[in-house]
């Protein structure tokens, strides 16, 4: 993924989760319900050879546990919400037909119901290389997306080029995270 300011680098975890819900929307389900292994009833012999718990005179007591603070998550990045709000945010992807109706619509919901506000521009740029190749050109001229997908060797050349932010610290974020 190409980020290009590292101002708007908290947004790109939100549109991050918007790419997972893409994954999950086009992977395959099993509606199925689970089916339930039954015991034959036992036999009149079975039935005769078992034997019956007597139970325990003694009273038992429930176990008391005692309550412990849970602490409250501290997040690994600095982000107000306030400064999301009215954020746009431009994300280049190289699908098309089925696949990018899939992500329209995502995009769509994300901005209609994400509580700060943000906008998400998804526009396909073609293949992945059209896509690499708009990506260097949007670099170029000052004005790449704030979010693209790509190969890992593209990814790793614009790397070289310290254009990458290492999305782990906010994939993991306690409070903005996954």
């Amino acid at each position: 993924m190409f980020i290009s300011s590292r101002k708007q680098l908290p947004l790109f975890i939100i549109t991050f989760l918007v790419f997972l819900l893409l994954l999950a929307a086009c992977s395959q389900s099993n509606n199925s319900m689970p089916t339930r292994k039954t015991k034959a009833a036992p036999t009149s012999t079975e039935a005769a050879a078992s034997t019956t718990t007597v139970p325990s005179l003694t009273p038992t007591h429930p176990a008391t546990s005692t309550p412990t603070a849970t602490p409250e998550p501290v997040s690994l990045i600095d982000v107000d919400p306030d400064d999301l709000e009215k954020v746009n945010i431009r994300f280049w992807h190289a699908w098309t037909g089925p696949v990018e109706q899939v992500m329209n619509d995502i995009v769509a919901q994300f901005n209609k119901e994400n509580e700060w506000g943000i906008q998400v521009q998804a526009e396909s740029q073609g293949t992945l290389d059209q896509l690499y190749e708009n990506v260097q050109a949007g670099i170029s001229e000052n004005n790449p997306p704030d979010l693209a997908i790509g190969y890992l060797y593209q990814a790793l050349d614009r790397d070289a080029g310290q254009e990458l932010v290492n999305l782990n610290d906010y994939v993991g974020d306690p409070i903005w995270g996954l």
